[in-house]
């Protein structure tokens, strides 16, 4: 893992048997080398143990088991390239320092020295554990400059270890008590300078080494090496300096020696090796007596002890310096904490009660997550939805039998407890395209009304944006909680000895809708035969194109009001009207805006049946009765469709715009996938302005029907996607995935507590 090092431990006993605790309580980073490199760490806090100091650190991202032996090694040249006042050692240039430890001279950059006298160094920052070997080397030529006579001139170089103080300059006697390691004699002369103000030319070479033990060395000690000059009067002396280019192949080294002593007790946590922390006696991990809990790196702690309503630390929470929680990092990546409590619980299903290809967390393909309904659905009756949802039917709702055992059956009434509230209506729609459609003529017939805005358009989605009514109660959670689209089910019908017809029920179907039913007879007719030109010289209804929601209807082409014959089969002909606001829009728009729904059925040809009502033909080709669906006709790896109602042709009217020139448009819930004329017998027809750039629409037509949904939201229907024919009367439906003592007591049930009395 490389999460990073948190604690380091350090024994306040070196290798060298000398306390370092006065050094180690006051560091303020740590390096530790590793094989890619030293790494310096932030320290954090620092806690102080009988034996050891323990240093909390921000991490950096290293591999925890990494670790490498400290090795110094340091080079530089120097030369001058231009006259300078000599204050005491060269300026130096890196060429090669591993562990970054080289400080240029000047306060601002924090080396030794300060105004005129800058010194580079090489700082220690480092806990050390080898011996530090120093070599210097050049030659040189500077003068001397002097005001009375003097008769010895005498220069050395020497090595020198001193604390580092800023601004110091160790030079010129202001030295904070260095450390002299080796000196060696560059020459020595005699020189009578009796006139005074007189220079001195000297000339020398050296090549001076030493060994800076380690246990001499502190942290924050400056190794740096000075070129002095000396005379026997030292009130006769002025100073000197270097000669250009006089330096000749200067170097400055260090380098690491090979460590004699053992290292010294730097532990990095978590740590995989062979240290047993002896030294350690109140932290053994062994014996499991460690006094804290690790921190995290991120989580800070937040100190309420104040009061509840603001922490006392939040300038330190804001600054990210607050003191970490104890929550252990590990708790969120190593495998044995992760697997159990995060991968291992995770399941994935996307459906209840079936395995579905794509699940996760299942045994084999069982279902990943099952969901028992212990409910039995009383209806009263059933009946087909044709033509208005072609081939499905639909059953009118009784009582809910709510089981706990078939013993214990509670039963919940369609009125039991229902009132009214107002939700927040939604179509498919963005608000501003709806309300546009939505709009009301008053009754003076000349204002227009658009629907209130109860909730903004971004506060909750573009779908939602005025109040509607809807019914509720227990029985209304209990039908639409358990009863999704395509949620499958039992149908059984009670025994009944004196029905005349002949039912026929599937054993198991899809619900398609608990929201409304289908009424008794659709609104309004627009047959595919339609023949014969109005005042705007077209000879159909209009049209559909693609990539469209929209229907579009020529507002004076009139087209057939649906009435019923004393068989309650449907007829033509009479009551034709115009979809202009007056007869058509107002009366659509004003049941949208209240709640109510629309649809409009598509067929592929559409007609009147003859007398016997049979709509399993039409009429105008004797081909069977297709409901048209380009676009919709799939389904899915589970055998649903991707839109039922789409799939048998029915789209959701969202609302009616009157042009008040050409057409009225009807918006829709789906886009048309291509284009078909409406009405016309086939005939090829070209648009009215302004949507002539559309161009001829070819093909045979389309029949349609305009219908209100029944009962919208007052739960007295369910829709099934199957056909129910016949006289079907009372009866139940259970949920494929109910209990199994409902389904073994059935009848048990039905006929103690609910309406099967045979």
């Amino acid at each position: 893992m490389a999460d990073g090092v948190r604690y380091i431990k350090i024994a306040k006993i070196d290798a060298n048997g000398i306390n370092q605790t006065n050094t180690l309580q006051s560091l303020e980073k740590l390096i530790v080398p590793f094989s890619t490199g030293a790494i310096e760490y932030e320290i954090l806090s620092i806690t102080e143990k009988p034996t050891f100091f323990l240093y909390y650190v921000k991490p950096e991202n290293v591999i925890w088991e990494d670790r490498a032996n400290i090795e110094y090694s340091f080079s530089s040249s120097y030369s001058d390239a231009q006259p300078s006042i000599f204050l005491g050692t060269p300026q130096l240039t890196s060429t090669l320092d591993n562990q970054t430890f080289f400080l240029e001279g000047g306060p601002t950059s924090g080396g030794l020295g300060g105004g005129n006298a800058p010194i580079d160094t090489y700082r220690i920052r480092t806990y050390p554990q080898k011996d530090l070997n120093v070599r210097v080397s050049s030659s040189v030529a500077f003068e001397i400059f002097a005001r009375d006579a003097t008769t010895s001139v005498t220069a050395s170089v020497r090595i020198v270890s001193s604390p580092l103080i800023i601004g110091e300059n160790p030079g010129f006697g202001n030295t904070p008590n260095p450390t002299v390691l080796a000196t060696a004699l560059i020459s020595q002369s005699t020189q009578d300078l009796s006139s005074g103000g007189e220079t001195f030319i000297f000339t020398g070479s050296y090549d001076l080494s030493a060994t800076l033990p380690a246990a001499s060395i502190t942290p924050g000690d400056c190794i740096y090496f000075q070129i002095l000059p000396q005379v026997d009067n030292d009130d006769a002396f002025v100073g000197c300096s270097i000669l250009p280019s006089s330096f000749t192949n200067g170097f400055f080294n260090i380098s690491s020696s090979t460590a004699v002593n053992s290292p010294v007790g730097i532990i990095a946590e978590p740590y995989f090796g062979t240290n047993d922390f002896k030294r350690a006696l109140d932290c053994q991990p062994l014996l499991n007596n460690a006094e804290r809990v690790r921190r995290h790196n991120l989580y800070m702690d937040v100190d309420y002890s104040a009061g509840s309503t603001e922490p006392v630390n939040f300038d330190l929470i804001i600054d990210r310096n607050a003191t970490r929680a104890e929550v252990q990092f590990s708790n969120y990546t190593t495998r044995r904490h992760v697997i159990p409590r995060y991968e291992g619980s995770k399941s994935t299903s996307q459906n209840l009660n079936t395995w579905t290809k794509g699940d996760t967390g299942t045994y084999g393909k069982l279902s990943t997550v099952d969901s028992l309904d212990t409910n039995i659905y009383e209806f009263e009756w059933g009946g087909g939805t044709t033509p208005e949802i072609y081939g499905w039917g639909s059953f009118k709702l009784g009582n809910i039998l709510q089981v706990g055992s078939k013993d214990a059956v509670k039963t919940i009434n369609p009125s039991d407890g229902l009132k009214t509230i107002l939700v927040n209506s939604k179509t498919q729609q963005n608000y501003t395209t709806t309300r546009n459609y939505r709009v009301i003529i008053a009754e003076d017939n000349i204002t227009t009304l658009y629907p209130p805005q109860t909730v903004a358009t971004g506060s909750i989605d573009d779908n939602y944006f005025w109040i509607t009514p809807q019914n509720v109660s227990d029985y209304y959670y209990s039908l639409n909680t358990n009863n999704p689209i395509n949620h499958k089910v039992s149908l059984n019908l009670y025994p009944n000895p004196t029905i005349a017809a002949n039912p026929s029920i599937p054993d198991t179907t899809k619900i398609l809708t608990t929201d409304f039913g289908v009424p008794s007879k659709s609104t309004f007719a627009l047959t595919s035969s339609l023949s014969g030109s109005n005042v705007l010289g077209v000879n159909n209804y209009g049209f559909i194109r693609d990539g469209n929601p929209n229907i579009y209807l020529y507002r004076q082409q009139k087209m057939s009001v649906v009435t019923t014959d004393d068989n309650g089969f449907y007829q033509s002909g009479l009551y034709p009207r115009t979809p202009q606001w007056q007869s058509f829009g107002n009366q659509i728009n004003k049941d949208l805006n209240n709640g109510e729904r629309w649809f409009v059925t598509l067929y592929n040809e559409f007609e009147f049946p003859n007398g016997q009502g049979d709509y399993n033909q039409a009429l105008s080709s004797s081909l069977e009765l297709l409901p048209y669906n380009t676009g919709y006709s799939g389904s899915n790896v589970n055998g649903n469709y991707k839109d039922p109602l789409a799939y048998k042709g029915v789209y959701e009217i969202i609302g009616v715009q009157d042009t008040y020139s050409n057409y009225v448009y009807i918006l829709t819930n789906r886009e048309f996938k291509e284009k078909r004329n409406i009405g016309g017998n086939g005939a090829p027809n070209t648009p009215l302005s302004p949507l002539n750039g559309l161009g001829e629409i070819t093909g045979p037509s389309l029949g349609m029907l305009i219908w209100k949904a029944k009962d919208v939201g007052k739960n007295k229907f369910i829709i099934v996607q199957d056909e129910i024919t016949g006289g079907v009367g009372a009866g139940a439906f259970i949920s494929r995935n109910t209990t199994q003592e409902i389904k073994d007591n059935l009848d048990h049930i039905t006929k103690t507590y609910g309406t099967n009395t045979n």
